[in-house]
């Protein structure tokens, strides 16, 4: 197997490949991942061919995140993948060493993926830990009252700006350092970055929430419809603690509009909105 950088013309054949292997219902993300993400490198799709035909394929994602009050440079690995007739041939082991040797020429500091195969991925020298899933089970019937504050659905042209800027203040958002090209990139939209609410006091955007409530996932990417929680994302302005409060309200009012049974997200059991949702919601 000949294991090299991808070159010019060869996109649409690695999007088949995924699309192949994993769900037709996913192309259109990976395409996004490759014609919509302003990082996406070409030398970074790593791929395997064998007599000229591209069998294996992994992504380098360039990233940068913070540890403490340190950025870090991090390289995501994903869009890993053989084709079936070529696998139990060391293969993607292969291309996993190319992708390493890769990652330390140019010197990232962390490398992070996802995967429901650890111990593969841990003969090579990651290792796991574990993702926290929180589950808020939701009883609630009547609404809470409307707050003098605004809550309106997110609209990318007046709001990113304030968005972006709540993202970078508050550290309970996440670890990813967005650049601006990156929150207008086509994949991130596609991936459910962008918010779907936000709250607003005399004009001010204050508060944001990504909820994905209510809706028919049958027929879709199935990473999409399954990996993702409903709660996805949350941001408030750290010296205005009050729109938390207002947000956590917000959310419950939506998830009662669209008979919820449960509200799922990512975040620690003691992040400050689950704590607020558990007792606004008299939940557990």
């Amino acid at each position: 197997m000949e294991i090299r950088a991808a070159r010019e013309g060869e996109q649409e054949e690695i999007i088949d490949l995924l699309a192949e292997v994993f769900a037709t219902q996913c192309r259109p993300r990976y395409a996004s991942q490759i014609y919509q993400d302003s990082s996406y490198r070409l030398e970074q799709s790593r791929v395997g061919l064998v007599n000229g035909k591209i069998v294996s394929h992994l992504r380098i994602s360039d990233r940068v995140v913070c540890v403490g009050d340190t950025e870090v440079k991090l390289a995501g690995v994903g869009m890993v993948v053989t084709q079936e007739d070529y696998r139990q041939r060391g293969y993607a082991s292969a291309l996993i060493m190319d992708a390493i040797s890769y990652m330390e020429k140019h010197d990232y500091d962390l490398s992070l993926l996802f995967t429901t195969i650890q111990p593969f991925y841990q003969n090579f020298g990651w290792s796991a830990f574990p993702q926290t899933t929180v589950e808020l089970p939701l009883e609630l019937e009547e609404a809470f009252p409307l707050s003098p504050w605004n809550c309106r659905q997110f609209e990318i042209g007046t709001d990113l700006q304030s968005v972006i800027q709540i993202y970078q203040k508050c550290h309970h958002s996440g670890s990813i350092v967005r650049s601006p090209h990156y929150w207008h990139d086509g994949y991130a939209r596609r991936v459910g970055v962008i918010p779907s609410l936000v709250i607003e006091d005399s004009g001010q955007i204050l508060a944001y929430a990504n909820l994905c409530l209510g809706v028919d996932d049958s027929g879709t990417d199935p990473f999409l419809a399954q990996g993702y929680p409903n709660l996805r994302e949350v941001g408030w302005t750290p010296d205005r603690p009050e729109s938390l409060l207002v947000l956590s309200r917000a959310i419950l009012n939506q998830a009662i509009q669209q008979k919820t049974s449960k509200l799922m997200g990512h975040l620690s059991l003691h992040h400050p909105l689950i704590v607020m949702l558990i007792r606004e919601s008299q939940s557990t």
